[in-house]
């Protein structure tokens, strides 16, 4: 699916972990992720997805209310993995 460069938004409030995973499959360039957690649940299809990624810049987590520090910690790793990666000129 390609969007108009002004309407790259995507909206979910069901099943959202097998939105994410799906969108981990098939999408690789997104340039800014913006990602709204209102629970205590963990997704790692999150972090599934910032991985697939050659192309990000931005991510931005809001009302991230989670107690869970594994995930925040693996969330984290993730990050700076991303960053590392898209220096050092690996996938």
């Amino acid at each position: 699916m390609i969007l108009p460069e002004q309407s790259r938004n995507l909206s979910s409030e069901s099943n959202i972990q097998e939105t994410l995973k799906g969108l981990a499959k098939i999408c690789k360039s997104i340039k800014t992720l913006r990602l709204k957690f209102c629970n205590n649940n963990n997704n790692p299809e999150a972090i599934e997805l910032i991985e697939a990624q050659r192309n990000l810049n931005e991510v931005i987590f809001t009302c991230l209310t989670t107690n869970d520090e594994s995930f925040c910690k693996i969330l984290e790793e993730s990050l700076i993995k991303h960053e590392d990666n898209k220096h050092s000129g690996h996938p």
